[in-house]
């Protein structure tokens, strides 16, 4: 037993001895010197490359500077006098105002025309609570802008400023047929949310041809609720088109 311990606290010795030694070998490797070619080359490759700044770069840079604050301050100005413009001269004015009857009248024609053009639509609203004014309103008081993408919004506000806003309440009928089968086919306590959810995807230009259809194809003896198709006698050009001249401006900048 004896001879058993003394030969088991050798060989405990020996392997102690074999890491010590080994552990010596990693520290004499590790404080091995670094050579100077990887230091640079690491060096190297850290290093951010920035070109200089050349004359012709910096005066190019102070013209876009320039270009872009005279865009940005032409696009308000004529923002501004857009917004003037639709509250006085056209009178969208009068629909935020409480002392005149303009919007009250708006949702009449616009609860008629729609009770005429899709009577089993408006039935199956009403049927389920769901009046005009909790939807309506808000088109009207806000020009259709939390409701629709900003794209059909702007081509709904050329077809009023084109053709009068007499036409306004035809907009909300065509939105109405133009989801009336996502309407009828949808559950009748999610009406108003099958409403606003499927009026983003309504593009300006279906909008255009229901109206303009309405407006030429009104049923005979009603003619009053729906054929004002009126040219407005202002002078000012298409927001579309002044779009598309804004972006030629630019590319040609560019």
């Amino acid at each position: 037993a004896a001879a058993a311990a003394a030969a088991a606290a050798a060989a405990a010795a020996a392997a102690n001895a074999k890491g010590t030694t080994a552990t010596a070998g990693i520290r004499r490797s590790s404080t091995r010197p670094v050579s100077p070619n990887i230091v640079r080359s690491a060096s190297r490759i850290n290093e951010v490359k920035t070109p200089p700044i050349t004359k012709n770069a910096a005066r190019r840079r102070s013209r876009d500077e320039v270009f872009w604050k005279k865009r940005r301050e032409d696009v308000e100005e004529r923002c501004f006098w857009l917004l003037t413009s639709m509250l006085q001269t056209y009178g969208v004015g009068k629909l935020m105002c409480p002392k005149t009857s303009t919007l009250q009248d708006c949702l009449e024609r616009f609860q008629r025309t729609a009770c005429q053009v899709v009577p089993g639509l408006m039935s199956h609203l009403e049927r389920h609570q769901v009046l005009p004014v909790m939807y309506a309103m808000e088109w009207f008081t806000t020009l259709f802008v939390y409701s629709l993408p900003s794209k059909t919004v702007w081509e709904v506000w050329d077809l009023l400023m084109l053709q009068g806003f007499n036409l306004l309440h035809l907009v909300g009928v065509a939105i109405l047929i133009r989801l009336q089968n996502a309407l009828l086919n949808g559950h009748p306590e999610k009406l108003l949310g099958i409403l606003r959810k499927h009026m983003w995807g309504i593009q300006g230009r279906e909008i255009r041809e229901v109206c303009m259809k309405l407006a030429r194809d009104a049923a005979e003896g009603s003619e009053d609720l729906y054929s004002h198709t009126r040219r407005s006698s202002s002078i000012n050009e298409p927001l579309a088109a002044r779009r598309r001249e804004y972006s030629s401006e630019i590319e040609n900048h560019n």
